[in-house]
């Protein structure tokens, strides 16, 4: 199923059908499923299929990791506004250092920011 997504979203990010089909088969020669697994989504194929397109070498393992998806990128930069307010309030409170929470051991500090923002919102 996770190959057939890969050589769907090949298909759909390619220019033609010819050049979807040569590259799955440079990648794939052997209609072997379990190669794909190498790619967490069928987006993380991006980087590959561009490079092979513009004929340049694959991209390395670590240039292929410092290329995001771009959902990716905005779900760690971009928080729900409910999720930044709860974390702004969790921040303060802390900040202002409530009488005691420094003497908890953490995990009942934690335990305790939690109640109390639990609270508030």
């Amino acid at each position: 199923m996770h190959s057939d997504q890969c050589r769907e979203f090949i298909h759909e990010n390619a220019p033609s059908f010819a050049l979807a089909e040569e590259f799955v088969a440079s990648i794939d020669p052997g209609r072997e499923d379990s190669i794909w697994q190498r790619f967490q989504e069928p987006s993380d194929i991006t980087p590959l299929l561009d490079a092979w397109l513009n004929g340049e070498p694959e991209p390395s393992v670590p240039e292929r990791q410092a290329i995001q998806p771009a959902s990716v990128v905005s779900k760690v930069k971009h928080l729900p506004p409910v999720l930044e307010l709860a974390f702004k309030k969790t921040h303060a409170w802390i900040d202002s250092c409530p009488e005691g929470l420094e003497t908890v051991a953490l995990q009942e500090a934690a335990r305790i920011a939690l109640g109390r923002l639990r609270g508030e919102l």
